[in-house]
């Protein structure tokens, strides 16, 4: 899945560290991430947007449908699915 809205900090933990309290927020659990990472190039004033990939697909079927409780959230957080088209 890949989010958008988070905040660029050149400490990687700290972004990391966002990225969990998203999850936790959405799925109200602790979610199994493998890897994260952000897309593209740094540009300074510009928010890159993260990929993160999950262990297993329940866990991004939870994440995705319950995304929508991101709108009660601080910041300006958006998850969109990477999916291929088929």
């Amino acid at each position: 899945m890949i989010i958008f809205g988070v905040d660029e900090d050149l400490n990687a933990e700290t972004w990391r560290n966002k990225i969990d309290d998203v999850l936790l927020f959405v799925t109200g659990r602790q979610v199994d991430v493998t890897d994260m990472y952000r897309l593209g190039r740094y540009v300074a004033g510009k928010c890159r947007p993260v990929l993160v990939k999950l262990r297993t697909v329940w866990d991004c079927r939870l994440v995705m449908s319950c995304c929508w409780k991101l709108k009660n959230y601080t910041s300006n957080v958006f998850i969109s699915p990477d999916e291929p088209l088929r």
